[in-house]
């Protein structure tokens, strides 16, 4: 009757056990990015009465099983369960969830330990960093390198130490709440000349020209048809003077020429269509004495057909200063800033960690884990390439499915409630035995 009672006690204490997690499930079930736990029981070591004897074949009896009875139940794991919860939209660009494996790298100075979570509700200090609901430090690259699959373009250096994610300021740009501005070094022009127009029609197009300070210097492209398949071209500005001005012909194939490749009405190419012009500015129309650049004007995308000239400029790169007003976050992880000129460029790219056993993690609160020796080292990975995509806009919810916390919760209240009819009854058993010596 003791080892009876005894079992019940342990069967309250799992039992009780179990409902302490399905009310931590329960109670976290709006939590952004909570992990569920469950429970499971094993057998306590059974006592043995007999052992098992095996059978005789000379005397022809059967072999005995052994016997044992068992002294009640013990907890045997809580498991994390690991699924991925539904992503919910909030339109904050930095509100970020993950799709797949991986988790967000924190880390709340610089000599704590890093922890790891998948609540991605990030937002940015005052000095820039870009900081997790707990006010630690989202890690990440910023070092920007010539990217050797795409010559010209530029990447992260995904190879370099993990650092703390600054949208403001770091060793390499300095300040990025401030763009520099670009001389304009490449002017490409489009659209059609009316081959149909008298010789000595001109046609004036605007432009633009940035210098090396930011300045926005206005020009005139004027194009002048000199005879049927040549038009001259002359741009001019009061930032520079005439003798400077860039002047070239352009001509224009009349048939299709199968040596050239060209077609009728496109330019013959050579030194006058596409040519790189000094210009030295003389300090009016808003520029600065002295100031030179180089610009390259391209005109090898103009027609000369019968139809209403419509010369313009297909793309300028100059740019003047501008300062950052808003982020973006792409899939990849890259955070691009915006800035007032309506320039973008790539101010940090957000780190994952991948792990060979996301089970193994422990819990620390805070919706984050630290590693362990049966989760292993993390690897760090820019999303999309081990790790999974990012979705800007979205936080993951809590994986808890109420519908089987609730029905976990009836068999746990109904093993409780029979563990304890084993303390009750043999209670009331150990009261008859002690009864019978009255």
């Amino acid at each position: 009757m003791m080892r009876g009672m005894m079992s019940g006690v342990s069967g309250l204490k799992v039992h009780q056990l179990k409902m302490d997690v399905i009310g931590n499930n329960i109670s976290n079930v709006n939590t952004v990015a909570f992990k569920s736990s469950r429970v499971t029981f094993k057998e306590v070591f059974s006592q043995q009465l007999s052992g098992a004897t095996g059978p005789d074949m000379d005397r022809g009896s059967g072999g005995i099983n052994p016997t044992q009875i068992g002294m009640g139940a013990n907890l045997a794991t809580i498991d994390m369960n690991y699924t991925q919860g539904t992503p919910q939209r909030t339109d904050n660009d930095l509100d970020i969830s993950i799709s797949g494996d991986g988790l967000f790298i924190v880390r709340e100075s610089s000599n704590s330990p890093y922890t790891f979570t998948r609540a991605g509700m990030f937002s940015v200090d005052k000095a820039g960093n870009l900081i997790s609901g707990t006010g630690g430090v989202v890690q990440g690259w910023m070092e920007l390198i010539d990217d050797p699959n795409n010559p010209g373009e530029k990447t992260f250096n995904t190879e370099s130490p993990l650092v703390n994610i600054n949208l403001y300021a770091d060793n390499t740009a300095g300040n990025k709440r401030i763009v520099q501005p670009k001389a304009t070094d490449s002017v490409v022009l489009a659209g059609n000349l009316n081959i149909n127009s008298e010789d000595g029609v001109s046609v004036v197009v605007p432009t633009t020209v940035v210098d090396s300070f930011g300045n926005s210097i206005g020009a005139q492209i004027t194009y002048t048809k000199v005879d049927e398949d040549n038009w001259e071209y002359t741009i001019t500005s009061e930032a520079w003077d005439a003798a400077n001005n860039p002047t070239g012909t352009l001509t224009f194939s009349l048939v299709n020429d199968l040596a050239t490749g060209k077609a009728k009405g496109k330019i013959i190419e050579d030194d006058q269509s596409k040519k790189a012009f000094p210009l030295k500015f003389n300090g009016n129309a808003g520029s600065v004495a002295n100031e030179e650049t180089t610009v390259t004007f391209d005109f090898n995308m103009l027609t000369m057909y019968s139809a209403d000239s419509s010369p313009k400029i297909y793309s300028t790169n100059g740019y003047s200063s501008g300062s950052l007003e808003d982020f973006s976050v792409g899939a990849d992880g890259v955070i691009t800033g915006i800035y007032s000129n309506g320039i973008q460029q790539p101010l940090a790219m957000i780190a994952l960690a991948t792990f060979e056993n996301y089970q193994g993690l422990q819990k620390v609160g805070d919706s984050s884990y630290v590693e362990t020796a049966n989760s292993g080292t993390f690897s760090k990975s820019r999303p999309g390439e081990g790790g999974g995509n990012l979705e800007p806009g979205t936080l993951e919810m809590s994986n808890v499915d109420l519908a089987n916390e609730f029905t976990e919760m009836i068999t746990t209240q109904r093993g409780y409630q029979a563990n304890s009819k084993i303390i009750t009854t043999s209670d009331e058993m150990l009261e008859q035995l002690v009864n019978l010596k009255r």
